[in-house]
């Protein structure tokens, strides 16, 4: 034995993968399963399947996720409630606040004033 453990370099599938690299590039843009399925080249169902065996999150709490914490980003980066909702993907500023609030438990604007937690 020579003192180093093996890791695998990938664990996670790579349509699992391709699907997370082409939301991240993409989140502000709308973003469907449909879109998906073409950009991908796969049957929606099957993205989608695969997508929560292996990340235990659906495709859609996975983006909003994603949207939710770019949003914070943007937020501690001095941008205005309107402007980090529509710059971080999401086409609702209605739906944003709720979804925001719903998520880290405060509004976006507390946010702002209390600073991020960590």
């Amino acid at each position: 034995m020579t003192g180093e453990t093996f890791v695998p370099t990938d664990i996670m599938p790579e349509l699992v993968r391709n699907t997370m690299n082409y939301i991240e590039v993409n989140l502000a843009r709308e973003l469907t399963l449909e879109h998906l399925s073409e950009v991908l080249c796969m049957n929606s169902t099957y993205i989608s399947r695969q997508f929560k065996k292996h990340t235990g999150l659906t495709i859609r709490a996975y983006i909003l996720s994603r949207r939710i914490e770019l949003s914070k980003y943007y937020l501690t980066e001095g941008m205005s409630i309107t402007e980090a909702c529509y710059q971080s993907g999401f086409g609702d500023y209605a739906n944003f606040i709720r979804s925001f609030t719903k998520v880290n438990g405060i509004s976006p604007g507390k946010f702002i004033k209390n600073g991020p937690a960590d």
